[in-house]
């Protein structure tokens, strides 16, 4: 199916879509410059199981890497539903990241996913420290986690401009 070049917003929530076919939708919507709004919330993406076979393994991999890309090279973006999902702690810090660096205006909604309190608090500490008293974005701090997920360490960042 042809993609709108003018489309700006697309939900495909609850369709249980899974990692591959979420991999090849970011992959048509990155980079196009009306595009602003993307809800893939409830599809089954992320971590299924530990354990998974190899190719599940990279498919994950793949998916996490496009949603990168999608918030790096579509500079209009806005919002990203990714709840409901089973991203765990590690994933929602890789988009966090992303968002700081290089889409400081979006939002991505990545509740209900298997993501640890300890590491709730430590986007919501990002959040607060990633605008500086200009108001300008600043690269966000390094989060170091254990096998469980919990912070273990992080160092301050500084400013992107």
């Amino acid at each position: 199916a042809r993609l709108s070049p003018s489309l700006r917003q697309l939900s495909v929530g609850s369709c249980n879509i899974g990692n591959e076919a979420a991999t090849l939708l970011l992959r048509r919507l990155t980079g196009r410059p009306s595009f602003q709004h993307l809800d893939i919330s409830d599809n089954c993406l992320g971590q299924r199981a530990w354990g998974e076979d190899t190719r599940e393994e990279q498919l994950l991999i793949t998916l996490n890497e496009s949603i990168c890309l999608l918030l790096e090279k579509t500079k209009g973006f806005k919002f990203l539903n990714l709840a409901l999902n089973t991203f765990r702690t590690h994933h929602a810090l890789e988009f966090m990241q992303k968002l700081c660096q290089d889409t400081p205006n979006a939002c991505i909604d990545i509740s209900a996913n298997s993501i640890s309190e300890q590491a709730w608090s430590a986007i919501q500490a990002l959040e607060e420290k990633n605008w500086d008293a200009r108001g300008e974005p600043i690269m966000p701090s390094a989060v170091e986690l254990d096998a469980n997920g919990n912070v273990v360490t992080e160092t301050g960042g500084g400013p992107t401009g």
